[in-house]
Parts: structure tokens; C-alpha cells; sequence
């Protein structure tokens, strides 16, 4: 959680370099329970959202999903994420993203 709440720090002073070695440390604390790394996937996707990086927000969002499908799926943080970016779309939403709202009975 250290290596996360540093990255938020060096993301908001958009230092690029150390965000990613933040997040990278962030994502080996393999240690933590599943239910904590999923949540720790939504801040960052949720960051990511925040930078105007919706690709890699989604990315970060589909590996938390083979995690555990259920907890992403239908956690609210997830779900207002994926609208988000459904509405922020201009044309059709790229493949992993349609598939991904589909999954979670956004869209039809």
C-alpha cells in the first residue's frame, strides 16, 4: 500500500519514471490477499482514468479480472470506471473494453 500511495504522489507530480517503479513494486506484494491486489488494480485504473490513460487503465482492469472475475465485475468502483469510459468514447469502444462491459451486463 506504501508503494501505491507513492505512486499517486509521483503521478501527481507527473514524475513518469517513479509512478512506474511504484506501481511495479506495488504489483510484486503478491503476499496480499487476491481481494486486496483487485482493489489496489482498481486505484490505479482508477489513477490511469484520472491521467487520460483509459488503455491502460482497461489493461490494468483486465488483469485484475483473471484474478477474480466476480470481484471486478460487479464491484461499483469497476462498474463506474467501465461506463466512464463507454461514455468517453468517440465511435465504438475498442474490442477489450466492449468485451469487458459485455461480461459485466453493461452493454448488450
Amino acid at each position: 500500500m506504501l508503494f501505491l500511495a507513492g505512486a499517486m504522489a509521483a503521478s501527481r507530480a507527473d514524475d513518469r519514471a517513479t509512478t512506474r517503479v511504484f506501481l511495479a513494486e506495488a504489483e510484486q506484494t503478491s503476499a496480499m490477499p487476491v481481494e486486496r491486489r483487485v482493489r489496489h488494480a482498481l486505484d490505479v485504473a482508477h489513477a490511469y482514468t484520472a491521467r487520460r490513460r483509459t488503455d491502460q487503465a482497461v489493461e490494468v482492469l483486465l488483469r485484475a479480472e483473471r484474478l477474480a472475475p466476480e470481484q471486478v465485475r460487479y464491484h461499483a468502483m469497476s462498474r463506474q470506471l467501465v461506463m466512464q469510459w463507454l461514455r468517453q468514447c468517440r465511435g465504438a469502444p475498442s474490442r477489450h473494453l466492449g468485451d469487458l462491459a459485455r461480461r459485466m451486463k453493461l452493454v448488450a
